[in-house]
């Protein structure tokens, strides 16, 4: 069996050395987190990540059908969401783990710019706004045929994953993880004489929702990936990717 292990250079190094030494009896890459692209995923049959849920997220982008397993090096100060395993368990299960290869399957999202598919999937949410969190976001936004134009700090689309990170605390809902809906949320919406109330705040979405910027913008993924510049009148499409498959 062939693993790619994905973490980030220069953090718990050490740690690192141990879970790859633990594994002779696979083929393991290592690989920077930001030295991911599509060929390292090539080949292999599963990805196994250390680090927190940043570390998770990045390498989930550009994984199409690989399952994922994590592991925290240090749960007393990382999150770690995603992460199945720790640093004291991690002995004991992950070899059954990896010998078994049992996932659930987790909901995700890409995204269209002008038509144009950007290779990087969501599996938590994408921030559509200014790069400066002060500056108004003028934009169009269509859910379910009907457009309405709006102003507001930014526009955040989430996965049910995601509404246990950043959607939760923006106001969205909690989801259920295994749900197969997805969510937006309007960021402080400002309704003055311009725009008047608006009735496209937020909601779950069954298969898209389209977002058209009025001035210079950003679209970043889980905010952790590169950010995509947007100009006035592109036509940003969000639906529902293959998903994640993460490893029980």
């Amino acid at each position: 069996m062939k693993i790619l292990l994905s973490f980030h250079d220069g953090y718990f190094l050490e740690f690192v050395n141990e879970v790859k030494d633990s594994l002779k009896d696979y083929e393991i890459e290592m690989v920077d987190r930001e030295c991911l692209n599509e060929r390292c995923y090539i080949g292999k049959d599963a990805i196994l990540v250390i680090g927190g849920d940043g570390t998770f997220l990045r390498t989930s982008h550009l994984n199409s059908n690989l399952p994922m397993i994590g592991i925290n090096p240090n749960p007393e100060k990382k999150e770690g969401f995603f992460m199945q395993l720790d640093r004291y368990d991690y002995k004991k299960k992950l070899p059954g783990m990896i010998r078994k290869l049992r996932y659930s399957n987790y909901f995700r999202l890409k995204v269209s710019i002008n038509g144009k598919m950007i290779p990087e999937r969501s599996l938590n949410e994408l921030y559509i706004g200014t790069k400066k969190p002060y500056e108004l976001f003028n934009y169009d936004i269509i859910v379910d045929g009907k457009k309405e134009f709006q102003r507001s700090s930014g526009i955040l689309v989430g996965t049910p994953a995601g509404s246990h990170a950043w959607i939760k605390s923006a106001g969205g809902k909690k989801m259920k993880l295994d749900d197969t809906k997805f969510q937006y949320v309007i960021r402080e919406p400002y309704e003055g004489k311009l725009t008047g109330r608006f009735s496209l705040k937020n909601g779950l979405l069954p298969d898209k929702i389209t977002i058209i910027p009025k001035n210079p913008s950003i679209l970043v993924i889980d905010s952790v990936s590169r950010e995509y510049d947007l100009d006035e009148g592109d036509t940003i499409t969000i639906t529902p990717a293959e998903p994640l498959r993460y490893v029980k």
